[in-house]
């Protein structure tokens, strides 16, 4: 969906968490296009994940300077800014192949439900980590007295913890 072939990202704070969105997005993008890239950028300061106009300003700063004109906002509420940026850009451009990318729920449909169809027409999908796979894996494996494996458990698309939201820009992927 890239006109430009140049992503952007903003991060909360760099975490270990974080990283591992970043370098799941970076990998991603580089999988439907190896001749594409990303521009990323942290909230970071007192209230990285509270800070929506900080977010704002680092997206608008990531399609001015870079070009990227599909962003990905991993920062909690900071990620409002992202999409308030995406609107505002698409405005002040007339530039409607500006997209936002929602995380850990489905965005578009969030918004719609609250009657925000601005936003979420920006809104091209959401990567998804749904948590009740492995929390359901675990206690199953616990109520029928099975070993429980010691160590990190690796959780991710094939076992259904994670996977994008389907809605009407993007209603059919295959991974």
């Amino acid at each position: 969906m890239s006109t430009t072939k140049v992503t952007g990202w903003v991060g909360g704070m760099e975490n270990t968490g974080l990283y591992d969105f970043l370098v799941g997005w970076v990998e991603g993008v580089k999988y439907a296009d190896p001749a594409a890239s990303t521009a990323y950028s942290w909230v970071a300061g007192s209230s990285p994940f509270s800070d929506p106009a900080k977010a704002k300003e680092l997206t608008k700063a990531l399609y001015n300077n870079y070009g990227a004109d599909i962003m990905h906002g991993v920062a909690g509420q900071s990620g409002d800014g992202v999409i308030e940026a995406v609107l505002e850009l698409r405005d002040e451009t007339g530039n409607d192949a500006i997209w936002d990318i929602g995380v850990d729920s489905d965005q578009y449909a969030v918004f719609m439900s609250n009657e925000k169809e601005d936003k979420a027409e920006v809104i091209l999908t959401s990567s998804l980590k749904p948590c009740a796979k492995p929390v359901y894996d675990l206690v199953a494996a616990m109520v029928e007295g099975k070993q429980i494996a010691l160590g990190c458990q690796i959780y991710g698309i094939a076992e259904g913890a994670a996977g994008i939201a389907e809605n009407d820009f993007l209603s059919l992927i295959h991974i």
